[in-house]
């Protein structure tokens, strides 16, 4: 999914459509802004014209990739969460409640594997000339 910015929407969406009881209804702020994130190419590949940010990208990569294994724990896979962010996320599948949902997300999102100065880029303007 690294260089998939559709596929990544995906994989945050399936977390939550396979989702039981009350974590499916966590899923709409998340979704909500990686809609936002992917309108606004901050999600694209490097090598897309024009490119996605570094930063963004890495971010949504920590936070995918930390509940992706997760979910796996909690569905039985062996081994043990890889950082304490991890467990957060294993903390808030087993009893889905808005401060477990926050941490998780904090967590994931306080140290991205990098880092970039581009953390935005100016909104694309429609042909109207209006941005």
């Amino acid at each position: 999914m690294r260089d998939d910015a559709a596929g990544r929407y995906e994989l945050a969406r399936e977390f939550y459509r396979l989702a039981t009881g009350p974590r499916r209804r966590y899923g709409y702020a998340e979704l909500s802004f990686m809609h936002w994130s992917l309108a606004r190419g901050v999600l694209e590949p490097e090598s897309s014209d024009p490119p996605g940010s570094p930063w963004w990208r890495a971010v949504n990569e920590r936070l995918l990739r930390d509940k992706t294994e997760a979910h796996l724990l909690s569905a039985g896979a062996t081994g043990t969460p890889s950082a304490r962010s991890v467990e957060y996320w294993v903390d808030f599948i087993r009893t889905p409640e808005p401060g477990r949902w926050y941490r998780a997300h904090n967590a994931s999102a306080s140290s991205p594997a990098t880092c970039s100065t581009r953390i935005w880029r100016p909104p694309r303007c429609r042909s109207s000339g209006s941005c």
